[in-house]
């Protein structure tokens, strides 16, 4: 035996090998192409039910469209409140339901008019027999509102759908009901039923609630049962109107051929629009396509194994190459370059993966390039956020500092005028008082009336002048804090006035507040009390104050004569809104919120929300 025998029998064994392989890899895609040529004919007759549903969505909408149209137009018709069904004065309610009939006479052949007792008041024409009437009637008050029948069968044996409204003049009360008949042959109805898009032996229904057909493109099945009863009737069921839910599916007709069948509810009657087609009308086109496919995999895996063989000679050695190009690469080793190749189609693929070689290498080097430029940037980023929580803290405590200034200024203000009243104009009243109550001795009586109207002024006046003092600083704010003063300030101005005040606090016993946010916030209370005793003309006031976590909440409610709120948005020329602005500016100072709420006749509603501050002082 020669050296080059067993050479060439292990190179044959490989060869073989090798066509196997390829063999069954190509397998492998035959039987992934046959799973995806089954999903896709199930897709594709997924995609037919879908198709016959959505022609029976189309056609559903149509009817909608056309029977709401003419439901509303009979509902409007004849308005009940002033509906008299007295056999005298109809003639207006006919001459209504003449222009009904006249203007939808494409739907409706005849429309009537019946009292409470089934009486035929208005027909038009007069076709309509009295004992069907009487059913018509039973049937309105069946259904309780507007609506279409199902097929009813009259005193003659005809087969005829009515459109049905129940009048009432208030509730409960139902003094006649107008309707009308469907003309089931009427052309408006076949043309919303006809379809450019029926296939061979496809068919459009209607059907009522009791799967009987009413219209048809085809005549010959008008009431007849249609096929599949059970299950329309079933689904017609289970749908509400004002959501139909279409279906699609195959079923055995009557005849025990397959069918396809589609199922469409209609959204203002129990009725539904039923589409079919013969199952092998339906699905001829795939079933051919799969012979066709089917066909064509198995002459093309019959050349692959052909191809398989020759191509096996010439790949083994170039993979092999690149496999261990593949390896060093994914070892992370991307400086040595693959090996020159055959210009082939494995060239190609050596020169593709050398182009990703050299464009992975250049990518991580990119990346960490921007990996570095990246948390550069994040310490500067980060050092800037710092700068700016600083800037944050110190316009903070700025604005702590001013608003305590601020509040402390108008404070001391209120105590310099209060305490300039206190020791000047009060004791200069008082002296006054003094003055008159001795001069009016020994006066003639007609001067003593006169010097004694003029000290009862005078006494007035000090009281008055007693009250601002204690109005611009009350002492129970120092003392007792903003829960006891806005109470004695709210028994004070309220109730000695007949106004009935409540007063609900929650988490104000805890501790003080910062001196900036008790003094405005019942400053706030102070004036939205004082318009009300001077303005509202209140009943019952409600004064609600609590803490929620660092924040503080007030609303202060009464049922008095309300205002225009917009109208008040800026103080007028008579000075009015000068209360509420500083109402809107003490709170803005705190860096809180408030709302007012009222109406002319409705009461007022004035709510604050502020931040508490610094911590409450214990």
């Amino acid at each position: 035996m020669s050296p080059g025998v067993p050479y060439a029998r292990a190179r044959g064994r490989i060869r073989v090998r090798v066509t196997l392989l390829i063999a069954l890899g190509m397998l492998a895609p035959t039987l992934v192409m046959a799973w995806a040529g089954w999903r896709s004919y199930r897709e594709v007759e997924r995609r037919v039910l879908a198709e016959r549903a959505l022609l029976a969505r189309l056609v559903a909408e149509r009817l909608d469209a056309m029977l709401s149209a003419d439901m509303e137009a009979l509902q409007g018709a004849l308005p009940a409140p002033e509906l008299r069904l007295d056999e005298a004065g109809l003639e207006e309610e006919r001459a209504a339901l003449r222009r009904i009939w006249v203007r939808r006479h494409q739907l409706f052949d005849e429309v009537f008019l019946l009292d409470r007792d089934g009486k035929v008041l208005v027909d038009e024409p007069a076709e309509l027999d009295p004992a069907d009437a009487s059913a018509l009637l039973s049937e309105a008050l069946r259904a309780g509102g507007p609506g279409y029948t199902d097929l009813i069968a009259g005193a003659n044996g005809a087969k005829r759908l009515f459109a049905l409204v129940p009048l009432r003049r208030r509730p409960g009360e139902v003094i006649g009901v107008v309707g009308a008949r469907i003309h089931l042959g009427a052309p408006r109805l076949a043309s919303a039923l006809a379809s450019p898009q029926l296939g061979e032996g496809e068919s459009v229904d209607v059907v009522d609630g009791h799967a009987m057909v009413i219209a048809s493109t085809d005549p010959a099945r008008v009431f007849t049962p249609g096929d599949q009863a059970d299950v329309v009737e079933g689904l017609l069921h289970q749908n509400v109107p004002a959501a139909p839910n279409c279906s699609a599916w195959e079923g055995e007709a009557a005849g025990g051929r397959r069918e396809v069948y589609a199922l469409c509810p209609l959204k203002i009657v129990h009725w539904g629009v039923k589409v079919q087609q013969p199952q092998g009308a339906a699905f001829a086109f795939i079933e051919s396509l799969t012979r066709n496919v089917a066909a064509l995999a198995a002459a093309l895996f019959g050349v692959a194994l052909l191809f398989a063989w020759g191509a096996s000679l010439s790949v083994t050695r170039p993979v092999d190459t690149l496999t261990r190009a593949a390896q060093r690469i994914a070892q992370g080793s991307l400086s040595e370059p693959i090996p020159p190749l055959p210009a082939d189609e494995v060239g190609r693929l050596g020169a593709s993966l050398e182009k990703m070689r050299v464009a992975l290498k250049e990518s991580l080097e990119r990346v960490e390039r921007a990996n570095e430029e990246l948390e550069a940037r994040v310490r500067e980023r980060t050092a800037e956020l710092e700068r700016l929580n600083r800037a944050l803290r110190d316009r903070d405590e700025q604005r702590r500092l001013a608003l305590r200034k601020v509040i402390s200024a108008q404070e001391d203000e209120r105590k310099r005028i209060a305490r300039e009243l206190h020791d000047e104009t009060s004791q200069s009243l008082a002296a006054l008082v003094m003055s008159l109550q001795v001069s009016a001795r020994g006066l003639p009586d007609d001067a003593r009336k006169r010097v004694e109207d003029a000290r009862a002024l005078a006494v007035r006046t000090l009281e008055e002048v007693h009250r601002l003092i204690v109005d611009l600083r009350p002492s129970v704010l120092d003392d007792l804090g903003l829960k006891s003063a806005i109470q004695w300030y709210a028994d004070r101005t309220l109730k000695t006035r007949g106004v009935s005040v409540r007063c609900e606090f929650s988490g104000l016993d805890e501790g003080r507040l910062p001196f900036e946010v008790e003094t405005a916030v019942f400053r706030c209370a102070q004036e939205a009390m004082t318009n009300i005793a001077r303005h509202a003309n209140a009943d019952g006031v409600l004064v609600q104050c609590s803490m929620r976590g660092a924040r503080l909440t007030m609303e202060i409610e009464d049922d008095g004569d309300g205002f225009d709120v917009a109208a008040l948005s800026a103080p007028d020329e008579r000075g009015r809104g000068f209360g509420l602005m500083g109402i809107r500016e003490r709170v803005e100072l705190l860096g809180g919120t408030v709302r007012i709420e009222s109406s002319p006749g409705e009461g007022t509603l004035v709510a604050l929300d502020v931040p508490a501050g610094m911590e409450a002082a214990a």
